[in-house]
């Protein structure tokens, strides 16, 4: 498959997907606030290395991470 190929598949999945508008964002003390309960507060114990910020993504991403 040529680059111009591989190019036209990738817009083609791109604008299937439906536009969704972006969400507003806390900023300042409030976003601070928030970042801290999450690294600090909220913690679930876990065994082993600690997990980092994103890692639902991933399993979510890739059904055979685990």
């Amino acid at each position: 498959m040529d680059r111009r190929a591989w190019l036209a598949t990738v817009h083609g999945v791109r604008h299937q997907t439906p536009k969704v508008a972006k969400q507003e964002k806390k900023m300042g003390r409030a976003k601070r606030h928030m970042q801290y309960n999450r690294s600090f507060v909220n913690i679930v114990p876990t065994f082993g290395k600690k997990k980092g910020p994103d890692v639902n993504s991933q399993i979510l991403c890739n059904p055979g991470f685990l």
